[in-house]
């Protein structure tokens, strides 16, 4: 079943790529094996449509809708994703963009997964339904791209503050002190945290700590032994205590839990390079997986560029 399960990674629209970092459509067969996906503490955010298959009753739990939006803002904390489902529509918005596309300060959504109608109303159950009757992935992508354009024209673009922000900030890698930072924007720290939180859902120094955690992250060896006096030196942590008291704020469990569990029964999403996406599966069906994950080419040579070679 593995070997039948496809992942397409897609360029946005043109209007749409100065609010948008990528397009994800994945098709995971009917009885594939259960896997579970971690997805790193992220800045971005984003909008889902997800076919979760046919409806089966059991009489224990609410049985889900066949089809949904959601929408997610940023992930202060690894989130555990289930493959509860068929098809998927994933459209990730770039950091500081949640607030142009949704209409919502993006704290409002800070840390929360939720059904799209929950924030828009009827307009997203309009929406939902347009969606479903496409048929398709390509006509359901295109309609709901052009509901995003008609949005981002009704609200204001983004402040330039907030990326001259995020570019100081992208600068450090999440270390060091913020009162540099501060000091240069010539506002006080209250107004640039409230500023910071409206169009990013973060704070500045949850978005550096996150930073931090995500450049360090990326670059370790998770199959090995990491030499974490190392790590907390090069990353400007106070001392190894100090990186473990961040790591379990991040992950809810110990460095040394963590890495067993990965160990045992985990992989790096193919083509993932900065290690965000977790795919953990039972050990038992893990040979197979890790197969299915070699024949899925990296996200960053397989973009299905519909748009000619703009950036993304």
């Amino acid at each position: 079943m593995f070997r039948q399960t496809k992942i397409q990674y897609l360029r946005p629209h043109p209007l749409l790529q100065p609010y948008v970092s990528f397009i994800n459509i994945s098709y995971v067969p009917s009885g594939s094996p259960d896997f579970l996906v971690k997805c790193a503490p992220d800045s971005e955010s984003g909008l889902t449509f997800r076919d979760n298959g046919p409806v089966s009753l059991d009489g224990l739990s609410p049985a889900p809708p066949r089809y949904e939006l959601l929408i997610a803002g940023p992930q202060k904390t690894f989130v555990d994703l289930h493959n509860r489902g068929l098809e998927f529509i994933s459209i990730v918005f770039k950091s500081g963009a949640l607030r142009s596309v949704t209409g919502c300060p993006a704290w409002t959504l800070a840390g929360k997964r939720l059904p799209l109608e929950r924030i828009w109303g009827q307009e997203a159950e309009r929406l939902l339904d347009q969606v479903v009757l496409a048929g398709d992935p390509e006509s359901r992508l295109r309609i709901i791209e052009t509901h995003l354009i008609e949005r981002i024209t009704r609200h204001p673009v983004q402040d330039p503050f907030i990326f001259q922000a995020l570019s100081h900030l992208n600068a450090q890698k999440g270390r060091g002190s913020l009162k540099s930072f501060f000091g240069k924007t010539g506002y006080s720290q209250q107004h640039v945290t409230r500023l910071f939180k409206d169009s990013m859902g973060l704070s500045p120094k949850e978005y550096s700590r996150i930073a931090r955690f995500r450049h360090w992250f990326a670059a370790v060896h998770l199959h090995g032994d990491l030499d974490w006096t190392r790590v907390a030196m090069e990353h400007d942590y106070f001392d190894v205590p100090h990186l473990h008291h961040d790591f379990r704020k991040f992950t809810d469990q110990s460095p040394s839990q963590f890495m067993a569990d990965f160990q045992e029964r985990g992989m790096v999403l193919p083509g993932n390079s900065d290690q965000s996406v977790l795919l953990y599966t039972d050990p038992s069906t893990r040979a197979g997986f890790s197969e299915w994950a070699c024949q899925n080419p990296a996200p960053q040579h397989s973009f299905n560029d519909r748009w000619g070679s703009g950036q993304v």
